[in-house]
């Protein structure tokens, strides 16, 4: 190595990561921790009933979707995986009975994913998953569990807004959704939403395109 190379030649990386500030990657840290213990206690439910994480997920998330989203193609995108490789994971969740194909009602040569009667009871008990996070979260004050949601909705969109998250449900990504100079209003339900109606994943979301989203978070 060079007695002429200054510190930022020899590295930038850490140059860089001192520019961020201190508390950024704390936070950023703490939320990866958070994420492992998500990871962990999903794993240990999907199990526990004899799936893989993935196919947990496949289950939990098509509860959450209108019945034309649950198509192979929308799944896949969801998940940021190859059509091929989720597939191997959905032919498991039919074999076990817990999801079946069916015609699209606007076009039947397509096919949506649905649970079965058997597959909605496992995702009630798949859903007790995040019981023990949920119970520490549960004894939070309820003031600071507001912060936190509504600075984790504007960490989320921004996120979204840069790229990072490709798929989002959220209010401030809908067309349903203005914010007002007096706080938030839902179009769709014609009512004023306080912060903990925000929702993340909307069943009724028209995703807004993103050139057309707004720069800024919305207010609090």
């Amino acid at each position: 190595m060079s007695h002429n190379q200054n510190s930022s030649d020899i590295s930038p990386s850490l140059n860089q990561k001192n520019e961020r500030g201190p508390l950024a990657i704390k936070i950023a840290a703490a939320l990866e921790r958070l994420s492992a213990v998500v990871t962990l206690l999903q794993a240990e439910a999907a199990r526990r009933y004899g799936l893989s994480p993935l196919q947990a997920r496949c289950l939990l998330l098509l509860a959450q979707l209108a019945p034309q989203e649950g198509t192979l193609t929308h799944l896949a995108h969801e998940f940021g995986l190859s059509k091929a490789t989720l597939s191997e994971s959905l032919k498991v969740l039919e074999k076990k009975q817990l999801i079946s194909r069916r015609p699209m009602p606007n076009d039947r040569r397509c096919e949506t994913l649905v649970l079965s009667s058997k597959g909605k009871a496992l995702v009630l008990a798949l859903q007790n998953r995040l019981d023990p996070l949920l119970e520490v979260l549960s004894k939070r004050p309820h003031k600071s569990s507001l912060v936190v949601w509504q600075e984790l909705l504007h960490l989320i969109y921004t996120l979204h807004r840069v790229g990072i998250i490709t798929v989002i449900r959220m209010c401030f990504s809908c067309m349903h959704y203005e914010a007002k100079s007096e706080g938030h209003f839902c179009r769709l339900m014609n009512k004023p939403l306080n912060a903990e109606e925000l929702q993340l994943d909307c069943p009724e979301h028209q995703q807004i395109p993103l050139s057309s989203q707004n720069k800024d978070t919305p207010v609090s």
